[in-house]
């Protein structure tokens, strides 16, 4: 078992940035080395088999919910997300292979070069035979067990691999998730869900920033109804997925996390680990977790912040709480949050009100096909 300092260590190595990961190349051909007398015990075949992939919309609370998860030393984890399925998979067949593997060796704590010269000529061969045989067949499991494995037997990797019995990333989109499902029998998939008014009040802003960036319209109402649209092509998707995969798909919802974060992780460490987290250790690191909020960066302190509860109240002024919830409510009401609208136009009006005839057409398109997709989308049985 890991102690409560220990605990604390892997939640400070964690990447906190919400949006992006510190990335580095790690190229060039691998030099012949002697291996070192005590190499590294790499994660065991049947820990790979397991992935638990935690996934969320931004700025639902992913990050914090991730970052405790990876608490317990029964989770192998990366310093990073890996952003496997939206930076490498989806363009598996569109770049050649050697330019796929660039890209690949990004994040920077996969280090190929480093963990051959741990293994010698034996292990290292046997370690490229692997990687060479999962990118000549784009495989999708092979491919994404190689963040896992290699990091698992790097000499600066400060976890306990052998005691793993899951592996877990993290991603804020849905590409890929159910061909990852197929491709991993044993997975295991965490959805963390927030109230839709209190996510596309945060996203806003950075929706607001990132269109103005590149050149595109970047209003608050724009913002607003981009936000809107994302949450519910990703929670439907979610949806789908639990009914296809009831018994490998769990729900954690932030509101529900922030009131009693040691039981919202614990029960999703015993859903994926198959091992609860001794809890008065959880509750020790929850307690000393430091937090920061982006909306106020002189905003800082221990424990669970329980203030975003309810900040999107004052985030968002009445007329956007009215479209925020004509948008999302019917999805909203599959996952239990009592939302109803306010107008019944109030969702087609806003779609009208959209700078640009483009912008107008695709939002107005985007959100007919996410109305006759609820036909097909049922609700959660879990709550």
């Amino acid at each position: 078992m890991i102690d409560a300092g220990q605990s604390m260590r892997r939640l400070d190595d964690m990447d906190d940035d919400e949006d992006e990961d510190n990335i580095v190349h790690q190229g060039g051909d691998w030099p012949i080395v002697t291996a070192p007398s005590s190499p590294r015990q790499p994660i065991s075949q049947e820990a790979l088999e397991r992935l638990v992939y935690l996934v969320g919309c931004p700025r639902s609370g992913t990050t914090i919910i991730t970052r405790c998860f990876y608490l317990s030393d029964r989770v192998f984890s990366m310093p990073n997300r890996t952003s496997f399925t939206h930076h490498i998979w989806r363009y598996r067949n569109t770049i050649d292979t050697r330019l796929l593997r660039i890209i690949f060796r990004m994040p920077h704590f996969y280090n190929e070069k480093k963990v051959a010269r741990s293994l010698g000529p034996e292990g290292r061969a046997k370690l490229e035979r692997r990687i060479h045989k999962a990118f000549a067949a784009k495989d999708l499991r092979g491919m994404y067990q190689l963040y896992p494995l290699v990091y698992s037997q790097d000499p600066s990797c400060q976890q306990q691999p052998e005691r793993a019995t899951c592996w877990a990333d993290k991603g804020n989109d849905v590409y890929g998730i159910f061909e990852m499902a197929r491709s991993f029998p044993k997975a295991r998939f965490v959805f963390i869900i927030r109230d839709p008014r209190a996510t596309v009040a945060s996203m806003q802003g950075q929706v607001v920033r990132s269109r103005e960036e590149i050149g595109l319209d970047g209003t608050r109402l724009t913002a607003l109804v981009t936000s809107c649209i994302y949450w519910r092509h990703l929670t439907q998707t979610f949806l789908q997925l639990a009914a296809r995969y009831p018994e490998r798909v769990k729900f954690i919802y932030y509101e529900d996390f922030v009131r009693d974060a040691s039981e919202a992780i614990n029960s999703a460490i015993e859903f994926g680990a198959g091992e609860r987290m001794s809890s008065s250790i959880l509750d020790a690191a929850l307690a000393e977790y430091k937090f920061k909020t982006k909306h106020d960066k002189s905003s800082t302190g221990s424990g669970i912040d329980t203030r975003p509860l309810e900040r999107w109240r004052q985030m968002l002024s009445e007329a956007e709480v009215t479209i925020a919830s004509a948008l999302t409510w019917r999805t909203a009401r599959k996952l239990g949050y009592d939302i109803a609208p306010a107008s019944r136009f109030a969702a087609l009006g806003a779609l009208l009100r959209l700078d640009g005839w483009r912008s107008r057409l695709v939002s107005a398109a985007k959100y007919a096909f996410l109305e006759s997709r609820e036909l097909i989308t049922r609700p959660i049985r879990q709550r």
